[in-house]
């Protein structure tokens, strides 16, 4: 009985390591490159935003100069 412990516990230990193996090569540079892709959408966004507002700012300012 204790050798099938044994080996049980010995293949859930290979089995964990080839889980994080994959998880190391694929899965998480996956979800850092998505990541990277959702990042800069939104700093494009932001960006575009911040110009929008500027350009705002400015015609109130023409607009209540004398």
């Amino acid at each position: 009985m204790a050798r099938r412990f044994e080996r049980a516990g010995r293949r859930i230990d290979r089995e964990l390591d080839r889980i994080i193996q994959v998880l190391d090569t694929q899965v998480r540079p996956a979800a850092q490159r998505r990541s990277a892709r959702l990042l800069s959408a939104a700093a494009r966004k932001l960006d575009a935003l911040a110009q929008s507002l500027g350009a705002g700012a400015a015609r109130r300012r023409k607009k209540a100069s004398p």
